[in-house]
C-alpha cells in the first residue's frame, strides 16, 4: 500500500518586510525509507516493458484473426434457400433448394430434417453440379423418425 511521505510542519522564523513582521509556514518534505537492493525482487522496468509488447503482439494477433475470420465468412460466393419440403413420409423429407453459384464451380449444401422437439433426425448434401449459376436441387432427407420440415444448414464450392 502507498504511504505518502510524513510532513513536517516548520514555523519559520519572523522576517521584516516594509509593513512588519510576517508569519508564514515552511515545510519541508522528508524523503521515504528505501528498501534493501534486492530483497523483493529486481524492480525491473525491462520485465514491464516485455510484458507490453507481448500483449501487444496478442493483441495485433487476435484483432487479425478476427479480420480474417469477418472476411472469410461475409462474402460467399454460393447463396441458396429452400424453397419448398414435404415431410408428409415417416422415411424422409423431399425438399426443393435453390442454389446459385459460380458457372465454372460445383457447390454442396448440408440439409438437416428436423423433428417436432427440434432434434436433427436427417442429413444429406445436396450438390449442384458446375455448368448453370442458378439450380433447383431435389433431394430426399432420409429419416430415422418422422420429420417436421427441412432446414438449409451450410452451403460451400467445391
Amino acid at each position: 500500500m502507498f504511504r505518502p511521505p510524513p510532513v513536517t510542519i516548520v514555523p519559520p522564523a519572523p522576517r521584516p518586510t516594509r509593513r512588519g513582521l510576517v508569519r508564514g509556514v515552511q515545510l519541508s518534505v522528508q524523503t521515504p525509507p528505501t528498501v534493501p537492493a534486492g530483497r523483493y525482487g529486481n524492480d525491473s522496468r525491462r520485465g514491464r516493458l516485455v510484458a507490453y509488447v507481448v500483449l501487444a503482439v496478442v493483441a495485433v494477433a487476435g484483432i487479425g484473426w478476427l479480420g480474417w475470420a469477418a472476411l472469410s465468412a461475409a462474402d460467399k460466393d454460393v447463396h441458396a434457400r429452400v424453397l419448398s419440403y414435404d415431410a408428409a413420409s415417416p422415411r424422409g423429407v423431399v425438399a426443393r433448394v435453390e442454389i446459385d453459384k459460380p458457372r465454372d464451380r460445383e457447390a454442396v449444401c448440408r440439409l438437416r430434417a428436423l423433428d417436432r422437439s427440434f432434434a436433427t433426425v436427417g442429413r444429406v448434401d445436396a450438390v449442384a453440379p458446375a455448368g448453370a449459376a442458378r439450380r433447383v436441387v431435389e433431394v430426399t432427407v432420409p429419416t430415422s423418425a418422422q420429420a417436421l420440415n427441412a432446414e438449409l444448414v451450410r452451403c460451400s464450392l467445391r
